[in-house]
């Protein structure tokens, strides 16, 4: 199951990176949380896989870019999620079009840890 579930996502990453225009509309908040999901009985791999999936969306769509921008509000704003920030930091060091608003994010969470 898990060398499977590799595989599907590896194909899902591929499909939206070679054909975002015509798939983007596939991306949706379920997705979006589901990769954010992590247990502590996933394997490294998958781990970073889909951490990959999350980075590959933010920076090839725009409407994939946003529903992701919403999910780590969301989780950064109700806990001081460890992930979420390794993926906002992340982010934040690449070049997409909505790039100003995920540092805006991290500036506005660094912030809040700092008043805590």
């Amino acid at each position: 199951c898990y060398e499977v579930t590799l595989i599907i996502l590896r194909c899902l990453i591929a499909v939206y990176l070679a054909n975002i225009s015509d798939s983007e509309h596939t991306v949706t908040k379920d997705l979006v949380k589901l990769l954010f999901q992590e247990h502590e009985s996933m394997e490294r791999p998958l781990l970073d896989l889909k951490r990959r999936a999350i980075i590959a969306l933010a920076t090839s769509s725009e409407r994939a870019s946003t529903i992701i921008l919403d999910e780590l509000r969301l989780r950064l704003g109700a806990a001081q999620d460890i992930t979420s920030a390794e993926i906002l930091g992340k982010l934040i060091e690449l070049d997409f079009p909505l790039v100003d608003e995920y540092i805006e994010l991290a500036v506005t969470t660094l912030q809040g840890v700092s008043r805590r």
